[in-house]
């Protein structure tokens, strides 16, 4: 295993307390002691969620990716030897008509058969948050704390008071979201000046400017609100929330597209998902009945998407009907729509008025084949 520090390369009987025998530097992690990755892999997770260094990424966008990098491969490819060669025994015998070889190989073939239906049928992470955590620890007093990793919260009341001229300012975007954690990830890479738009949470993050802010908003008419948010029971109901409730934009006549994670969505990332509510879900306003359904057994995090692809996608969900130079660049490279996709409109069953704002679900801007803007790759790898 190779040092990340001096990148010599030792063998497991050299590294004596898990220390490198050339720089005597500590390693975080020993894979031949069962740890499900090496010092190598983790700093290569980290340079993925940053971009190099060039993002500023939650602990939970790290955790997914780490997910995603627990050896499993060299395992499934030695059970695909395995049940091979004894299918290749098994048919042997049945030509030779030779009982016990037939017995001996289909035997093991139908256990091995079994276990991968079975883990083919799992979609639940094989790593728990709290797993993640102590490797980040470990990480952490091996190496440091990751220089882009965002210390949430960002924000305190004591840190971020509402300024007596910040009503004086207007935006035309809003972006709601359902955990604070999200307002921090979006507020941490500049998303808000670059689009000129408010984040805040829907339960009152940040503290200090929060009610000046959402009341500015709800004075502004021509506001276009996008409700981002994690495929849970709480984060799907962001959407009716903002749109039904007097103190959000219930009365308003707003638009509001909701660019969050919700289960339809979720489907391409199985395999990721952590346990639902676990009790059944009937007759939710602003929840679909097979929503429902898959939220009663599964929930997922919005972080399953890697930071940059994230930033990319609600950058393309909010300009997607704005007549900006970007916009009409893409329409001009891609096609008279640009090569965005539309957003599936599902109404709350509220009956529409001047006076009764409405909501779109994007059902395109996050699901798992998406295509980048910028080169048409697959972000979801």
């Amino acid at each position: 295993m190779k040092c990340i520090r001096c990148n010599h390369d030792s063998k497991f009987p050299q590294r004596t307390n898990r220390t490198c025998p050339n720089c005597e530097g500590k390693f975080a992690f020993e894979p031949r002691e069962k740890d499900p990755i090496s010092d190598a892999g983790f700093e290569q997770a980290i340079k993925t969620v940053s971009s190099d260094g060039t993002i500023h990424f939650l602990a939970d966008q790290l955790y997914y990716d780490i997910c995603r990098r627990k050896p499993r491969r060299v395992v499934d490819a030695v059970v695909v030897v395995i049940v091979i060669a004894l299918l290749i025994v098994g048919i042997w015998a049945g030509i030779q008509k030779n009982s016990i070889f037939l017995l001996i190989s289909l035997a093991p073939l139908c256990v091995l058969a079994l276990l991968v239906i079975a883990r083919s049928r799992s979609n639940r992470v094989s790593m728990t948050p709290t797993a993640f955590e102590l490797l980040l620890g470990r990480w952490t007093n091996a190496h440091g704390r990751p220089e882009m990793l965002i210390r949430t919260p960002m924000l305190s009341k004591g840190t971020m008071s509402a300024e007596s001229d910040l009503a004086d300012y207007s935006f035309d975007r809003a972006v709601i979201c359902d955990r604070p954690e999200l307002v921090d990830f979006l507020l941490a890479n500049q998303f808000h000046f670059e689009n000129n738009c408010a984040i805040l949470a829907v339960n009152g993050y940040p503290e200090g400017p929060f009610e000046t802010i959402r009341t500015m908003l709800s004075r502004n008419p021509e506001l276009h609100v996008y409700t981002l948010h994690d495929a849970t029971l709480e984060g799907c109901l962001v959407s009716h929330t903002v749109a039904t409730d007097p103190k959000w934009f219930g009365d308003k006549g707003l638009k509001i597209s909701d660019v969050g994670l919700r289960p339809d969505q979720a489907a391409g990332f199985s395999g990721l998902y952590q346990s639902g509510t676990e009790t059944r879900l009937d007759d939710i306003p602003g929840i679909l009945p097979r929503e429902a359904k898959w939220l009663s057994r599964y929930s997922l995090s919005i972080a399953v998407v890697k930071p940059e692809h994230l930033l990319k996608r609600l950058f393309t969900a909010i300009n997607r009907n704005r007549p900006t130079a970007v916009t009409e660049m893409a329409e001009s490279s891609s096609g008279a729509t640009g090569g965005m996709p539309l957003p599936l409109i599902i109404p709350l069953g509220i009956p529409h008025s001047n006076n009764t704002t409405s909501v779109e679900f994007d059902s395109q801007s996050l699901i798992s084949d998406a295509k980048d803007r910028d080169g048409d790759i697959d972000s979801f790898g």
